[in-house]
């Protein structure tokens, strides 16, 4: 791992970032500031929820909660990131499903996908298994990246009806359309 500055811990320059924007006295900034820096923000959000996830899961498949004494990393997320079981959980299955998902989690890494999105296609998963979601990966990606959760939740119910019926049994409601024209590109 490098960061631009050289050094070998990336998440340095963030936690300056983050401290430089803490101190900062949002209510003093212009409309055009508060707009503009509200965009970012919630880029890099869903950008850090990517690159948390990936890292969460990694810390899991490596076995590190053991250095601190924790059989799991659920435990150890708890414990270190003051979170519920929940929250630990979701964690983790969202950066095990952005490794299944190469395409899903492009998408979260650009800021372009949110953890609401991705939460969608988590549960797509536990209802019909991974295999039957990965086909459609850049499919989901593209809806992710390019439209709101409603339509995830959209596409993700198209994939649900298709593991147990034909395309052909497919519906479409007109608040979901752009999706749906997505997903023409049935394989």
């Amino acid at each position: 791992m490098c960061s631009t500055d050289g050094g070998s811990e990336p998440w340095r320059a963030l936690q300056s970032a983050a401290a430089v924007l803490s101190a900062e006295d949002v209510t003093s900034w212009s409309d055009e500031q508060v707009r503009d820096g509200l965009r970012a923000m919630l880029s890099v959000v869903n950008q850090l929820d990517a690159v948390v996830s990936t890292a969460a899961a990694s810390f899991d498949t490596r076995g590190l909660a053991e250095r601190d004494g924790f059989r799991a990393a659920r435990s150890w997320l708890i414990a270190f990131g003051r979170m519920s079981q929940r929250a630990a959980t979701g964690w983790l299955s969202r950066g095990r499903l952005l490794r299944q998902l190469p395409g899903l989690s492009a998408a979260a890494q650009t800021g372009a996908g949110s953890a609401e999105q991705i939460r969608t296609v988590d549960d797509l998963v536990g209802h019909v298994g991974i295999e039957a979601v990965q086909p459609f990966d850049e499919i989901i990606a593209g809806v992710a990246a390019t439209l709101g959760p409603s339509d995830v939740a959209q596409a993700c119910h198209r994939i649900r009806a298709s593991s147990n019926h034909p395309p052909a049994s497919l519906w479409c409601s007109a608040k979901s359309r752009a999706a749906c024209r997505l997903l023409e590109q049935w394989p």
